[in-house]
């Protein structure tokens, strides 16, 4: 005999609603973003036992949209640390990319700073 939990039904229901009517609303973008509220639906779908699979069915989004979403987003990781070539003097500059739009540049001596008190720590 196979139990079937009507409130989740009704959530898995009025989440597909909401997501359907929110593409509809902007179709013909290449590209949608999701709002933070419909976002938010999501965690709380999780919070009540729904799986990543239900909840992403529900919605016709990717489980790991879902799983973004829902887990703690982690800090950005630096891609690529670059030095001047030149002596490594108190105006040198490092260049931190932290993704492709992302990029950051620091003095040398401000930069081993932070390390040292990094692993100090």
């Amino acid at each position: 005999m196979i139990t079937v939990n009507n409130d989740n039904n009704r959530i898995k229901i009025e989440l597909g609603e909401k997501f359907s009517r929110y593409r509809s609303e902007h179709s013909g973008k290449k590209r949608i973003g999701y709002p933070e509220e419909l976002r938010e639906q999501v965690r709380a779908a999780i919070k009540l036992n729904m799986s990543y699979e239900e909840v992403a069915k529900a919605c016709e989004i990717s489980y790991h949209t879902v799983k973004k979403w829902v887990q703690p987003q982690e800090k950005p990781r630096v891609k690529k640390l670059e030095l001047e070539p030149t002596n490594v003097s108190a105006t040198a500059q490092a260049t931190i990319h932290i993704n492709d739009r992302i990029v950051i540049q620091i003095p040398v001596s401000d930069l081993v700073r932070e390390l040292v008190s990094i692993t100090s720590s």
